[in-house]
């Protein structure tokens, strides 16, 4: 009963063939002999029909998996194998059916792309019995031992690097081999390596550095590679030179920067250092402090041992050591020239009044003379305008006898001090403008000033001698003989005194009778010296006046 069931059953799915005159469609290949026999056709082939089942995808599972996953080549086909694998052709035929040539076929379609050098490798050179490690492969290929399943597979490769290619670095970094190099030329890392997920990030200058300039090759390597791990960079020491000789701290980062290591200004933070700097010193360059040290090579800046204690450490001490070494008790750190200190000139010697206060300091203090500027007189200061005139009085023309500090004018000689000078003030003279007795002369050296000072002072100094020296043989012009300071006109003449005193009805005469006009080149004058004193050349002898 079983062999007539199977006989109408291998009837039912062959019957078509019977039109062709044939039985059995065909052999089977040489990988699927085993499945010979009518009593295995339902392994391929669904009851009654002669397509082909799940059957396949059941046997092969490594290929079910990658379908199911939607991975590789075979993530797309809709299970219909018949299509590209047809069997019952022979012991010989070969199941796998490339539409183009296989050296034409486009990996890419496998979820690998083939670039670089990998496109000039054979097939089997890749996907080769000894590079199979994925898909459980060898696992199934164990079910057919006699069959050449791990040969012929395609299946099975890792697309890591090291699949096919040794680890060379030993374990040292991690398997993404193309997280540095490429398919086109591996000795090159050419592809850009993010420096930024590794331990010690690249900025500035370090970008552009061959990476052999950090990474030097294990020497006791075959092949020699370079060290990508266990690198010291926690300071610069160990690959650049400390060209301070320890002078300073291993953090170079404190001062440099790997944008421009020269210019330390930007990273430096100078409030951390033992000396701070705030103000004009700002803009100052560092070498104008940090002189170098010439005897070394390369010749480096010192950075230790300043002396800042003291201004003049730095500065030059253009006072000549006179306001000893606190500069800071005049001068600021913004503008040592202009933004100087209110000084408190009432604290010194010589304190500023009135006119003072409001005069530039270098008016006095002369920055090149380098010392204290004399104060004992004014003349230290100002010109003397009287041109020496006083030098001789007691005080050696001390200016502060007539001038104050409130002003140069308007004097402050008065007629109290002027009568203790050799010609005191009184009566009509009282009254005189200064100005009509203290006129501007000429000197000896030819400056021209207000005289004050006259070697022998007299009346016809200021008054013009209306008598024609008639009087200087006799009085030596002396007016104070006849007149007095009160009234010119009031005369204080004591006749009695003269060579003629007068008595009786001389008293009683009047001046003019006897002291007559005259005139001569220069206008009408009265005659006093010599008159005409004998009885006879005014009296008659009658008695009688003329």
């Amino acid at each position: 009963m079983m062999k007539l069931f199977r006989f109408i059953y291998m009837l039912s799915i062959c019957a078509p063939h019977f039109l062709g005159a044939q039985f059995s469609p065909g052999a089977l290949s040489k990988y699927h002999d085993f499945l010979e026999g009518t009593s295995n056709c339902t392994q391929c082939h669904e009851l009654g029909n002669k397509a082909l089942s799940n059957g396949c995808v059941d046997c092969h599972s490594p290929l079910k998996t990658r379908i199911e996953s939607k991975t590789g080549f075979h993530a797309d086909k809709d299970k219909n194998c018949g299509e590209c694998h047809s069997d019952h052709n022979g012991l010989d035929f070969e199941m796998v059916y490339w539409p183009k040539d296989i050296n034409d076929f486009d990996h890419s379609e496998t979820g690998y792309k083939l670039s670089g050098k990998h496109l000039e490798l054979k097939c089997n050179q890749c996907h080769a019995d000894s590079l199979i490690v994925g898909d459980n492969i060898r696992e199934w290929a164990k079910k057919y031992p006699d069959k050449p399943t791990l040969d012929r597979t395609f299946l099975g490769l890792n697309k890591t690097c090291n699949v096919c290619h040794s680890d060379i670095h030993k374990k040292e970094v991690s398997d993404d081999c193309e997280s540095c190099h490429n398919t086109s030329d591996w000795k090159r890392v050419v592809k850009e390596f993010d420096h930024n997920k590794a331990k010690y990030t690249l900025t500035g200058k370090h970008i552009e550095i061959e990476c052999a300039k950090c990474h030097k090759p294990h020497t006791d390597w075959t092949p020699s590679v370079m060290q990508l791990t266990g690198l010291q960079y926690e300071s610069c020491i160990p690959c650049h030179n400390d060209t301070h000789k320890e002078e300073v701290s291993d953090d170079c980062k404190s001062c440099h920067n790997t944008q421009d290591w020269k210019n330390v200004r930007e990273s430096f933070d100078h409030t951390k250092a033992k000396y701070s700097l705030i103000g004009s010193h700002l803009n100052v360059s560092c070498e104008k402090c940090h002189k170098p040290y010439v005897e070394q090579v390369p010749p480096v800046l010192q950075l230790s041992g300043m002396k800042f204690d003291l201004c003049t450490s730095c500065h030059e001490d253009i006072h000549k050591g006179t306001f000893g070494q606190t500069c800071e008790s005049c001068h600021t750190i913004q503008k040592w020239k202009e933004n100087l200190k209110p000084f408190d000139h009432k604290k010194t010697k010589y304190p500023l009044e009135w006119k003072h206060s409001n005069i530039l300091c270098n008016k006095c203090h002369d920055v090149k003379q380098g010392k204290l500027p004399e104060y004992d007189t004014c003349l230290k200061c100002h010109k003397d305008e009287h041109n020496g005139q006083f030098i001789n009085r007691n005080d050696g023309g001390d200016c502060a006898y007539c001038h104050s500090v409130y002003g140069y004018k308007p004097t402050i000689f008065n007629v109290t001090k002027h009568n203790k000078a050799r010609l005191p003030l009184d009566g009509a003279h009282l009254a005189v403008p200064c100005i009509f007795c203290h006129k501007p002369y000429e000197s000896i050296s030819g400056v021209t000033s207000t005289q004050f000072i006259w070697d022998d002072p007299k009346c016809e100094t200021c008054h013009t001698d209306i008598h024609r020296n008639q009087f200087r043989p006799r009085y030596n012009n002396s007016c104070d003989n006849c007149h007095g300071p009160i009234s010119f006109n009031k005369l204080v003449f004591d006749h009695q005194k003269s060579e003629f005193p007068l008595d009786g009805k001389h008293k009683k005469v009047s001046c003019n009778k006897c002291h007559e006009n005259e005139n001569d080149i220069a206008g009408q004058f009265t005659r006093y010296i010599p008159v005409q004193h004998r009885c006879q050349d005014c009296h008659t002898f009658t008695g009688q006046i003329r």
